[in-house]
């Protein structure tokens, strides 16, 4: 039943049909208690986009509250810079000027591919809006590493067969 509200969520999301998606993730943020880590946190996130998809960033904010409160109660703490990556996304939309100087230092260990929120991608939305060329240049780094490491988990995956 989760997968299939999340996978409705995300499908309404990308055709930009909001108020379904903000349904189905509101379905899934209400048995939060219950869902595993990797649904919590990406229901939480769309949320979030969907809230700010439709002009509520305020909205936006407090979903993004709620959810670093549940990582932190569970003891998620290394999920807690997907929360600073979702604040940031919507300070690039709402305050431009001010997002462009986000102190970014990344987590310690990267996002594992299953979650929708990957901040390392926020931090090349980031350099993208800065737009200097040493920011376009490690943009450009940081994106062919994720690649790179993405290839070499998709090889692994399929080796493992």
């Amino acid at each position: 039943m989760r997968g299939r509200k999340t996978a409705l969520g995300w499908a309404n999301y990308l055709k930009n049909e909001l108020a379904a998606a903000e349904r189905h993730f509101k379905d899934l943020v209400s048995i939060v208690h219950s869902a595993h880590s990797r649904a919590m946190i990406n229901s939480y996130t769309g949320l979030m986009l969907t809230a700010l998809a439709q002009g509520r960033p305020h909205e936006a904010l407090a979903t993004i509250a709620e959810l670093r409160e549940l990582l932190l109660e569970r003891g998620l703490l290394a999920y807690v810079p997907i929360t600073d990556s979702l604040q940031q996304r919507v300070a690039l939309v709402c305050e431009p000027s001010s997002a462009l100087n986000w102190p970014h230092h990344g987590p310690t260990a990267p996002v594992p591919f299953e979650f929708v929120e990957q901040p390392k991608l926020t931090q090349v939305r980031t350099l993208l809006a800065r737009g200097a060329p040493a920011d376009l240049a490690q943009a450009a780094e940081l994106l062919a590493g994720r690649r790179q490491r993405r290839r070499h988990a998709i090889t692994c995956a399929g080796s493992s067969k």
